[in-house]
């Protein structure tokens, strides 16, 4: 399963909710180097890592992600 961020949204919410990198980072226990990854696009999280950031910013895990399955 391939996950892609939607960057501007994230940084929307982040930012609505008065957060800098590095206090959401400490705030939902993800080290700020990945999440520092994540939001400049250079690693995707796994869905439990997606779902922990979307849980941790109160929205729906569709409206910061999306998800496509591969075929085997």
């Amino acid at each position: 399963m391939m996950v892609e961020v939607n960057i501007p949204e994230l940084r929307v919410c982040l930012a609505r909710r008065g957060y800098s990198l590095r206090s959401f980072a400490r705030e939902s226990k993800i080290s700020i180097s990945y999440l520092s990854l994540i939001m400049n696009e250079k690693a995707m999280p796994s869905p439990k890592m997606a779902k922990r950031i979307a849980d941790s910013l109160n929205v729906d895990i569709e409206d910061l992600f999306t998800f496509e399955y591969k075929e085997a």
